[in-house]
């Protein structure tokens, strides 16, 4: 979200599950050859069958923003929560449910929320408390004017939901739909038994089965039912009538909390999703396709839903693991082994230019970007053996950095390091991640120069480290890994994702910049723990931007028409930016900033399909933000100097020594 808002050549490639995505495997060097495993998952004692209460696992003090769950802290009524396959509303008048059906256009693939059932008390409710949270969970307690209540766990990827009911008052589950009554052995036929434990309710071809702990009394009327003073009710969306009996069976398993683990070395990261749950036993629950395309151990379908991410593979399980090809990022870029002395002239050329530049008048966003500009200059003079122009350089940025930092701030009120002089919503908690990358990016390089200053990065860029890789669940001063996703593999922007497609990222490509810097910060300051969680959040950004964002899975269908989807929502997707209608940009947004890091851009498989596109869509290799797309090019087809247009318009994110060495680099 923002709203207004040298290289090798890579060693190997390998082949990740049935998509053919390419990625590359970088060799990490001799000190990190031991396998060494990244802050492991939180585990509860052992739950007994009678306890229902979720566990929480991450501290409830911080504002756990942009996470897909994050618009119960800003609104009530609440916007869509995607869960996938189902998602959520909290009305006044109680829990929303939607599966949502997915519609495409030119432009968008649409999957809005529209309700299915509702599920509330006879009364109105007050505003939701949130009692606990897993990594891809989160409870919360829901009580109604009149003082009944429930409590009702919501989890990615699962079908089911559990409500654990305190009342003396009914509970209405109603539709705004034409609504039949079936028993689940029994769907030919339409039943209404005035006592039963289950119950079938069909809308079109949507079935929802409501399992209670009981046989309960239930009233019918044309909208609904109620439920006389149920204690538990299981609420599941069935795939297909032929898995009632399968959803029965794992009706009396209760999730208490889910947690994440990773192991990582040279050659792969291996990432286990854990369940636990009231009796030990597995769940149902669905596998996104980055997920089910990269299992170690190989499942059989139960069977699928339709979602905006692709088919969500249903499955039985207490716990799963993925493996995918590691890459370990170059430290700073390598050489060109052609075209030295043009890239050296324009880089001198570019660093005098720098020198006479004056820092932005922003202290937030565009300072950063001017600020990833200088740092890559700094790298490439080292680089090339310009000694005294890379000193100048961090004897001139040096000052300006350190003064940038005072205009930050951690608001005790939101948890979080923010900007005293916000852009794009940073003080609303909005890409921290985007924002920050490249203030971590610069100071890792400044604290391995002579710098004085060295005490005032540690401590600050410390503090933005802190804000968007803290990995302490039992942290009260900031929430676990703030912006990402560990279900659905990427980060999200919005920091209450408060709208009515849910929460939502544009550039997973400085996404990816902030996860890198965030490994090179562990490098710098020898922290492996650190450098592991960089590596974690890379790799995994990097497999769901292939599949979500490039589309390598071929996901997106027509009448949608383009080969990337430059906004991700939770509830649509997006040939777009924020800023621009440009297709340059559009482009551009998904691969800015180009770092030593940008080699991921190699494993995007079947280029000239993207190349096609960009230019079907009237992008442009001479206009504004070219460069870009031109260095993308250069990782699947040589791309020489004397290639790049000489009335190409310059970048002010991009010195063009930059560009001239990764076009050389990369047709080494």
């Amino acid at each position: 979200m923002h709203m207004t808002n040298s290289k090798p050549k890579l060693l190997s490639f390998i082949l990740i599950g049935v998509t053919g995505i390419v990625l590359s495997i970088v060799l990490l060097n001799n000190a990190m050859q031991e396998k060494a495993i990244v802050q492991g998952s939180f585990t509860n004692k052992p739950q007994t069958e009678k306890e229902s209460v979720t566990a929480s696992s991450h501290s409830l003090n911080p504002i756990h923003s942009n996470q897909w769950y994050s618009t119960i802290y800003k609104s009530f009524p609440s916007n869509p929560m995607y869960a996938y396959p189902l998602a959520y509303k909290i009305e006044k008048n109680g829990l929303s449910v939607s599966y949502p059906e997915i519609t495409s256009s030119a432009k968008t693939v649409f999957a809005p929320f529209t309700e299915d059932i509702l599920i509330g008390f006879e009364s109105n409710i007050n505003r939701p408390k949130i009692a606990a949270i897993g990594d891809w969970n989160v409870q919360l307690q829901l009580k109604s004017v009149k003082n009944d209540e429930f409590s009702v766990n919501l989890m990615h990827g699962a079908p089911s939901f559990v409500i654990n009911a305190n009342t003396e008052s009914n509970i209405k589950i109603t539709s705004k739909n034409a609504i039949k009554f079936y028993q689940p052995n029994e769907l030919t036929k339409e039943s209404k038994n005035t006592k039963t434990k289950n119950i079938v309710l069909r809308m079109d071809k949507k079935y929802y089965l409501v399992s209670l702990d009981q046989e309960r009394e239930i009233k019918y009327s044309s909208k609904g039912i109620d439920i006389v003073q149920p204690k538990k009710i299981v609420v599941s969306l069935v795939d297909k009538p032929e898995n009632i009996d399968t959803f029965l069976q794992y009706a009396n398993t209760e999730v208490t909390n889910t947690s994440v683990s990773q192991e990582i070395n040279s050659k792969e990261l291996n990432t286990t999703y854990t369940f636990d749950s009231t009796n030990n036993d597995k769940v149902l629950t669905t596998l996104l396709p980055h997920q089910f395309d990269n299992l170690i151990n190989k499942v059989t379908p139960i069977g699928e839903y339709t979602t905006l991410r692709g088919k969500a593979k249903l499955v039985a399980l207490n716990a799963f693991t993925t493996s995918i090809p590691a890459i370990i990022p170059n430290q700073t870029f390598i050489k060109a082994t052609t075209n030295e002395s043009e890239i050296k002239a324009q880089l001198k050329k570019d660093i005098e230019q720098q020198l006479k530049e004056k820092a932005p008048d922003s202290k937030n966003y565009f300072l950063g970007t001017w600020f990833g500009k200088v740092t890559s200059l700094i790298q490439l003079a080292e680089v090339y053996g310009l000694t005294q122009e890379k000193q100048k350089l961090v004897s001139y940025v040096t000052p300006i950095f350190t003064d940038s930092l005072k205009y930050y701030k951690y608001d005790n009120a939101k948890y979080s390091f923010v900007s005293l002089k916000p852009e794009f919503g940073n003080d609303e908690l909005n890409d921290h991640h985007f924002h920050y990358g490249y203030y971590i990016r610069m100071g890792a390089i400044l604290l391995g120069e002579d710098v004085k200053e060295k005490g005032t990065i540690e401590e600050n860029v410390g503090a933005m480290v802190n804000d968007i890789a803290n990995t302490d669940r039992s942290s009260d001063e900031y929430p676990y890994i703030r912006n990402f996703d560990t279900y659905e593999g990427h980060s999200w922007a919005d920091g209450y994702g408060d709208a009515s497609d849910g929460n939502n990222q544009e550039s997973t490509s400085e996404a990816i910049n902030a996860w890198y810097s965030i490994y090179l910060w562990g490098k710098q300051t020898n922290d492996v723990a650190l450098q592991n969680t960089g590596l974690y959040l890379y790799n995994t950004e990097v497999v769901s931007t292939m599949y979500y964002w490039f589309d390598t899975a071929d996901i997106y269908k027509e009448p949608y028409k383009y080969k990337i989807a430059s906004i991700v929502w939770g509830g649509k997707v997006d040939f777009a930016t924020w800023f621009s209608k440009e297709t340059n940009m559009i482009y551009g947004i998904q691969l800015l900033p180009i770092t030593p890091a940008s080699d991921y851009l190699a494993a995007v498989p079947n280029f000239d399909a993207y190349e096609k596109d960009f230019i079907n869509a009237d992008g442009s290799l001479t206009e504004e933000w070219a460069e870009f797309f031109l260095v993308f090019k250069s990782y699947h087809k040589d791309v020489a100097i004397k290639d790049i247009p000489k009335n190409l318009k310059p970048n002010d994110r991009m010195p063009k020594s930059l560009l001239l060495h990764m076009v050389s680099t990369n047709s080494n």
